[in-house]
């Protein structure tokens, strides 16, 4: 087994990077490196991008280069052997080409191997042993992607599931389709609406009505409206002036909204069955078909602060079964901190050393400094230091991490990590360590502090005899934070709270400027404002989630997706809806919420294609600056790929769903519009993942779960309230009929002279039979009063508006709202309060494996790491280990390996000499491989 991973050179990516792990290449050797990569694959395994790229090369305009780099720039140049072996010399362009297929991408083995059941079984990126090629972005399935974590395969699986629902959805509503675009609900011609918006609640039918009671001020509230009341300067013959309210004369049936509530109760079965039980179970099998070292781990989130010793950890956890590996993490980030910073101000001096010159000599940074280039004029601009800067600025650094190493009190202890042989092993520790949060938190002092104290459970294991271990089970290596394990829980919630309030205050004041624009410049003005806050909203949210302490990066992607989330809902939905008058809701004018709908649907349909897949900014670094590098260095950043975030893959799809629930009554070809964006969505999605996209750390299924069971639950408790608004808020006219009052005399024909609107328009086209009735202002808009639930019988007295069928069909969203809320409002109570309190005080509630167990040993399986702390430096081919790993013997579950160098050339602890020596300063790996284990 140690041969077989020692054959791998992995990378994986800690923290905020990616999970790489690199084969049989040897990055460090320019000849290994270049001989191997070059000529991996056949053309037709490569990218289209690499195929271009190389036809082009050809060109000085595309390639420029000095007629000695010919030869070495070519895609086909042999390799110089007598070159110098530093990263500073001359790259080739395909070999960054190369580096982006073979490294960055997925891919998998041509020919699997015997017996496997996996026809895509995935090849480790460096792969030279067999061939290999890119998953094909058409008939690659999501359990195959799960390969690349279990929660990229079931966002694909529940962007595929959706479609098909709201496909569905979007057929029972049909009738409704057919029921708005007919001359039932509109008698007069749609002229000038959209083709689309046909389908929709638009109402293009309307009347001038006597109404004696209206007045001014009856329209003057926020969002203020004029253009349905108007008045003329003739007057009745009691001396006042003629007043008009215009009413809308389409009809709303009783069947439009019978067929509008099944498909809301058939979308609501269907998604509490998809992720409830559908989705529960894809998890389990994507997780069943791969063995992760999660399967086999343990993390002690609470270990005594000097319990450094990893033998005294082996024994206590021998009892469940052998322990293979220990990783001892310990509370040193500051040093960390400041070994990283000057690791990076090394980096940025070798960034500066002429190429092809000279091998960049760590020990010797004067002389590094002396021969570094001068700084040009764009070098400047972005205030890079020049050499001997960075010189100083590095030994300041070694005098402040010499000052925080001194310290003769060893670091804390943070977190213990402990991987067994089995997975039996682990479960079982798990049943037998896992305890009440209540007892960790509280009785712990009382046993450390009183020796004598009872036990809460005699049946409980106490470390060293006094310690009550909380025992949970850890993320993958890839996904835990190591710089963020030794914050406190205060800290952490303490900057939650900070950064949560920084996203409100983004949140009100986007709308406060998209109100500001609606009212002084118009719904245009609004709409450009929505856009430019929708996508400065994710980057705003993406910089404040920077500055949390998560321990994972599953905790920290769902901190960003609630962020984002609500960001967008606020802006796209919520203020919209706010800043729309409620007579324009249905109306025909561009004020209308229908037709930002319909552009933010098209934008939505069309965005994925135009700005993810033309990758705008990856070409232009592939493509512009990469043919220009002189640096290898620099060239390995050009062709990492574009960096990409599953919690804004979720936001997007949250999103559009929001808005097809929210307006579903009003708008319901929304529910094709919404299928056909996911479809787009899911294919774009894919088509990145696997031909543009940096690999990401292996995220597990915390955020998918959080997406199922809280934010598409409130968002179907969404859709089944608006629902019943918007049918009890029809004809949204605010004008009711006077049954018992016709209109005067005053008011019979159609000479009326100057007659205008609230604004002054000039109004010509008012015609008043005599049979006619009078009509009197009344408020329909029941969600502002508020009024819930939204049926007849919430109406204001006097101000009664519904007719039979509007009245019956409203009483049936009315109760449907009520059991949604009841419905919902159980399982937020059983999610947030009974979960609570059973992970506080029940200890049987605490652990239930989900899936079923694996035979299969931790040393068997073929590819697999342990708990080792690293992170990445943005460039180097490989990440930065921080701790001891000598004590490692399979140097292949580090993740990666340096098999000419060795790992040790890319560990901070090293990097001063003596510094690596001090004992208890720098987290440390153990190993112990059992004996059955191959190759041992």
């Amino acid at each position: 087994m140690s041969s077989e991973r020692d054959s791998l050179l992995h990378q994986t990516t800690a923290g905020g990077g990616g999970n790489q792990d690199f084969g049989t290449i040897d990055l460090t050797d320019d000849e290994d490196a270049d001989g191997k990569l070059l000529n991996l694959n056949r053309p037709e395994h490569m990218t289209l991008n690499r195929r271009i790229a190389r036809y082009l090369s050809r060109f000085r305009w595309y390639h420029p280069r000095d007629d000695d780099d010919d030869q070495a720039s070519a895609p086909d140049a042999s390799v110089d052997s007598s070159s110098n072996n530093n990263n500073n010399t001359l790259p080739k362009l395909d070999f960054g080409w190369a580096y982006f297929e073979h490294m960055i991408l997925p891919r998998h083995f041509v020919h699997p191997e015997e017996g496997s059941k996996d026809i895509r079984q995935k090849a480790e990126p460096g792969e030279a042993t067999a061939e290999t090629c890119l998953y094909s972005v058409w008939s690659t399935p999501e359990k195959d992607l799960a390969d690349l974590g279990v929660g990229i395969g079931i966002y694909f699986f529940t962007l595929r599931c959706l479609a098909i629902v709201l496909f569905l959805a979007g057929l029972i509503n049909i009738p409704n389709l057919l029921f708005y675009n007919s001359d039932f609900y509109n008698h007069d011609e749609e002229g000038g609406v959209p083709y689309v918006l046909q389908s929709s609640a638009i109402c293009t039918d309307h009347h001038w009505a006597a109404c004696p009671t209206c007045d001014r001020e009856q329209w003057n509230y926020f969002p203020r409206t004029m253009d349905r009341y108007a008045e003329s300067s003739s007057t009745a013959s009691d001396g006042t002036k003629l007043k008009f309210i215009k009413i809308n004369l389409c009809n709303f049936g009783y069947f439009l909204g019978l067929f509008n509530w099944i498909s809301i109760v058939f979308t609501s079965v269907a998604l509490y069955i998809i992720c409830f039980i559908i989705i529960k179970r894809r998890e389990v099998q994507y997780d069943e078909a791969q063995q992760t070292s999660t399967d086999y781990s343990i993390a002690v989130e609470n270990p005594p602060k000097d319990a450094h010793d990893a033998e005294q950890w082996r024994k206590f956890f021998s009892q469940f079964g052998h322990v293979t590996c220990c990783t001892v993490a310990i509370d040193n980030e500051d040093l960390v901190k400041a070994l990283m910073e000057r690791r990076l101000l090394m980096f940025q001096m070798q960034q500066l050393l002429p190429p092809g010159v000279i091998a960049f000599d760590k020990s010797d940074l004067g002389l590094m400094a002396e021969k570094t280039l001068p700084l040009v004029w764009w070098q400047k601009m972005m205030f890079m230091s020049n050499g001997e800067k960075l010189r100083s600025q590095i030994a300041k650094l070694d005098e402040k991490i010499m000052e925080l190493s001194s310290s003769e009190k060893k670091p804390d202890v943070s977190q213990i990590f402990i991987t067994f042989e089995t997975e039996e092993a682990q479960r079982a520790a798990l049943r037998r360590l896992t305890v009440r949060r209540w007892d960790t938190l509280v009785m712990n002092n009382n046993i450390i502090n009183n020796s004598s104290a009872r036990l809460p459970d005699e049946n409980l294991l106490l470390y060293d005899g006094k310690h009550i271990l909380k025992v949970t089970e850890p993320p993958e290596p890839s996904a835990v934070r190591w710089q963020d394990l030794d914050d406190s829980i205060q800290r952490r919630l303490a900057v939650l709270f900070v950064t949560s309030i920084l996203t409100l205050l983004l949140i009100v004041c986007g709308m406060l400027f998209i109100t500001y624009c609606r009212f002084e410049y118009g719904p245009g003005m609004a709409a450009l404002a929505i856009s430019v806050l929708n996508s400065v909203a994710p980057t705003f949210c993406s910089f404040l989630t920077e500055y949390e302490l998560h321990r994972s990066e599953d905790s920290k992607q769902t901190s960003r997706y609630v962020k984002i989330t609500a960001s967008m809902f606020a802006f796209t939905a919520l203020v919209v809806s706010a800043v729309t008058p409620f007579t324009d809701t249905v109306s025909n004018s561009r004020d209308s919420i229908l037709y930002s709908l319909y552009a933010i649907f098209f934008f939505e349909l069309l965005r994925g294609p135009i700005t993810q897949c033309a990758d705008i900014s990856g070409n232009l670094k592939r493509h512009l600056l990469g043919p220009r590098v002189k640096n290898r260095l620099l060239l390995f950043r050009l062709f990492r790929g574009t960096d990409y975030e599953l919690s804004e893959r979720y936001t997007n799809m949250t999103n559009v769903l929001f808005l097809t629930f929210y307006y579903g009554t009003i708008f319901p070809v929304g529910y094709f519009f919404c299928a056909a964006t996911l479809v787009v969505h899911y294919w774009t999605d894919k088509y990145c993942l696997l031909r543009i996209w940096s690999p990401q750390p292996n995220i597990g299924t915390h955020l998918s779960v959080f997406f199922c069971k809280t934010f598409l639950t409130a968002t179907l408790l969404v859709l089944t309230i608006m629902s019943s608004y918007y049918v009890a808020s029809f004809p949204f006219d605010n004008a009711c009929e006077n049954t018992s009052d016709k209109v005067s005399s005053d008011y019979v024909g159609t000479n009326f002279t100057a007659i205008k609107d609230g604004d002054g328009k000039e109004i010509t086209n008012i015609s008043i039979d005599e049979n006619e009735n009078t009509f009197f202002f009344c408020n329909m808009d029941m969600s502002g009063y508020p009024a819930f639930p939204a049926w007849a019988a919430n109406q204001p007295a006097g101000g009664e508006w519904m007719d039979k069928d509007q009245e019956d069909i409203s009483w049936l969203f009315g109760w449907t709202s009520v059991v949604a809320l009841v419905i919902v409002g159980i399982i937020f109570l059983n999610r947030v309060v009974v979960q609570f309190i059973k992970y506080m005080f029940f200890r049987s509630a605490c652990y239930t494996p989900s899936s079923k167990r694996s035979d299969e040993h931790f040393s068997d399986v073929k590819v697999i790491f342990a708990y080792v702390p690293q992170v990445r430096v943005l460039g180097l081919p490989l990440p930065t280990l921080v701790c001891n790993v000598n004590h490692i013997i399979d140097k292949g579950l580090i993740g990666w390996n340096d098999p000419k160098n060795g790992v040790n050339a890319h560990n901070v602890i090293y990097d001063i000499p003596g510094l690596a020596e001090k004992e208890g300063i720098f987290s440390e790996v153990f190993h112990w491989p059992p004996p059955h284990a191959p190759g041992k």
